[in-house]
């Protein structure tokens, strides 16, 4: 028995001494999210380093500010700057003119010359534009059920079909107030939002004001269970570039940054343009 209990030991020890060491080893990466909107100004490229796991993850730590950053169009060349904000995710480059617009069915350059003296670049072909054939109406009744909840088949959004090699669209509900209600209504009151109940979430999706999906065809019917909140609501349909797609299918959807994705030369990241097209309403309370 005693010699069973020996080699038993032995045999745990040579088994712990095999497996891998915890992984420790921190490599940097510069990452770049470039995306240009039709229709809107050249706004908010952002340039970050990725952070080592031990460390907590603080975005203004993260962030490159003193990148040079230019944009071509044909012969024109657009210099941004960098500007913080003390909003989330907003602080990035900038072009000063806001006058100028993103075109549509037009190749944009992009060229970063990071602090360390390496070049990024990348190219994007901006797409068409879309229109609505169905749109959302004014308001929206959320059903009084909020445990069995089916899609409601009997409303459609429905939009023109784009004139690109895009494989989807990209579909987004945002809450626009999640704190105002009763001053959206046709009889202003005073009552205040809330939030929509489901027993398939997670408590921590609350904390997102959107809610992503992606469409194959241009319609769509109501999805109750993308709204997280009451009131005031934005819907906009995206028409992405090839590069956005990819990088939309890999990191958004599979919470993967893949080289597969990259659409930059020189560090990890994507430089791509969307068309967005949007509608606003408003959401009903199920109950008072």
């Amino acid at each position: 028995m005693q010699k069973k209990i020996i080699i038993i030991i032995t045999f745990v020890i040579l088994f712990a001494g095999c497996e891998d060491p915890v992984p420790k080893d921190y490599i940097k990466t510069t990452v770049v999210e470039a995306l240009l909107i039709v229709g809107e100004p050249i706004q908010n490229i952002r340039i970050t380093n990725t952070l080592p796991l031990t460390t907590y993850y603080d975005y203004n730590n993260a962030i490159i500010s003193n990148a040079k950053v230019y944009i071509y169009e044909d012969e024109q060349e657009f210099e941004l700057t960098f500007r913080y904000s003390d909003v989330l995710g907003k602080s990035g480059y900038y072009f000063s003119d806001t006058n100028y617009l993103v075109k549509k069915n037009t190749t944009y350059h992009l060229k970063i010359i990071l602090p360390d003296g390496r070049n990024v670049t990348g190219t994007t072909t901006t797409p068409d534009t879309i229109a609505w054939i169905k749109r959302m109406p004014q308001y929206v009744q959320y059903p009084s059920d909020t445990i069995n909840i089916p899609p409601d088949t009997s409303f459609t959004t429905e939009w023109t079909k784009a004139n690109s090699n895009n494989a989807f669209y990209i579909i987004s509900i945002t809450c626009l107030d999640t704190l105002e209600y009763g001053k959206y209504l046709s009889a202003t009151t005073d009552e205040l939002n809330r939030r929509t109940y489901s027993p398939h979430r997670h408590e921590r999706s609350y904390r997102e004001l959107s809610s992503t999906t992606v469409a194959m065809l241009t319609r769509s019917p109501l999805m109750w269970r993308a709204f997280k909140w009451f009131g005031s609501h934005s819907m906009k349909v995206y028409v992405p570039d090839k590069n956005y797609e990819i990088w939309f299918m890999y990191y958004w959807m599979a919470g993967n940054l893949n080289e597969k994705a990259y659409s930059v030369e020189g560090c990890a990241g994507y430089f791509g343009s969307v068309f967005a097209l949007e509608d606003n309403f408003f959401v009903l309370k199920n109950q008072p």
